[in-house]
This record gives C-alpha cells, structure tokens and sequence, in this order.
C-alpha cells in the first residue's frame, strides 16, 4: 500500500510538473506563472515574450520585472541559495536587454528599462546610456528615470554620461528636462550646477527656475 502511494505522488508530481512547463500562450497563463512565485516559472515568462501577441509579451516583461523585486526583497527564498537568486535575476535582466534590442513597441521596451535598473550591471548601464538618443520621447523619458538609479554608485558616473545628460539640458523641455536635472545633480558637481543654473538662466517658464533653485540647494 506505501509503495502504491508513493507511486502515485511521484506521478501526481511529474505531472504538475509538465503542465507547469506548458508554454504560455494565453493572458490568463502569465498572471498564473507569476502568482505562484515559483522560481521555475521564469523560464515560462521569458519564452512568452517572444510569441506574437503584443498583451502577452508585454505583461510577461512587467511580471519578469516583479520577480526581480521579489528575488531581491526575500519573497522566494526558502528553497534557493543567493548565488541561485543572483543568477536568475542576471538571466531576466539580460533577458530584457535583448528585448528591448528587438522590441519596436514603447510600452514593452519602457517596461525593459526599469526591469534593467532594479538590478544594476555594466551592459544595462551601456544600454541604458544608449537610450538616452533613442529617437522615442518616452523611452528617453524612462532612459532617464532608470539612469538615476544606476548613478546612486559613483562608477557609472561616467564622462560620456554627463556630456550627454549636458547636450540634453539645452535642448530637453519639461518634463523632460526636470529629469535631466535630477540625473546631472547625482554628479555633485559645481561645474555641473552651473551648467544647469546657466542652461535655465535664459528660459522663461518660472517654474523651470524654482525648481533648479530648490533641487540643486
């Protein structure tokens, strides 16, 4: 009687097991495969941004976002070492750095970029320096908003960075602009400051230059 039961548990399991692996293809499918918080769900996220359906692709970005977040907050650590959490949020966040490479759609490669911030490395920071001149206002706009996290730490606050946060403030509007302030203010520079007070100096909007007053002091 144990040996039949035992039998059957092994069964039940490699059953669930290989429904679980069943390729996503339905929206239903991807809040499923991240509500579980089941570390072997990510594989299933990263293959369903690659189907056609732009709804699908786009939620399994974001859910592949949150899973970072729950990685690094202790959400799922039971079972898996740090070494092993480390090296799944190097696998999504490489992940979407190639989707934000292939992807034409702003909201997915918006969703890209902050996926990429929350866990910060040399090719995200490349890619992330790279969005900046992306020919999308929007994606700009998240370049910058995920940039400042990456200049929090001092090392990616780089001379190619800062020259083309500097070519932006001349030519940025708001609210565009107010994020190229904050980004150039994570230098802490008075070079910098003067640059931002100078850049302001001549604009009309008077909100522009309360703003610059208060941030900077």
């Amino acid at each position: 009687m144990k040996n039949i039961t035992a039998w059957l548990c092994t069964a039940v399991f490699l059953l669930t097991s290989c429904v679980s692996q069943k390729p996503i293809r339905k929206l239903s499918e991807v809040s499923d495969a991240f509500l579980g918080l089941q570390i072997n769900e990510i594989d299933r996220l990263i293959e369903a941004t690659t189907v056609e359906n732009r709804d699908i692709k786009s939620l399994s970005v974001y859910y592949l976002c949150a899973f970072i977040t729950h990685l690094q907050t202790k959400k799922i650590t039971k079972q898996f070492t740090a070494e092993k959490k480390a090296a799944e949020i190097e696998k999504i966040t490489h992940h979407l750095e190639k989707v934000f490479s292939l992807q034409k759609d702003f909201n997915i490669r918006c969703l890209c970029l902050h996926g990429i911030s929350l866990a910060p490395s040399e090719s995200g920071f490349d890619l992330i320096s790279t969005a900046l001149e992306d020919s999308d206002n929007t994606v700009r706009d998240s370049a910058l908003i995920s940039l400042k996290k990456f200049l929090v730490n001092e090392k990616y606050r780089t001379e190619p960075v800062k020259n083309r946060l500097l070519a932006m403030l001349k030519t940025a509007q708001p609210p565009l602009l107010y994020r190229v302030i904050d980004n150039l203010a994570c230098f802490h520079s008075p070079e910098i400051t003067k640059s931002i007070f100078a850049a302001v100096s001549n604009m009309e909007n008077p909100e522009i230059k309360s703003y610059v007053s208060l941030f900077i002091h």
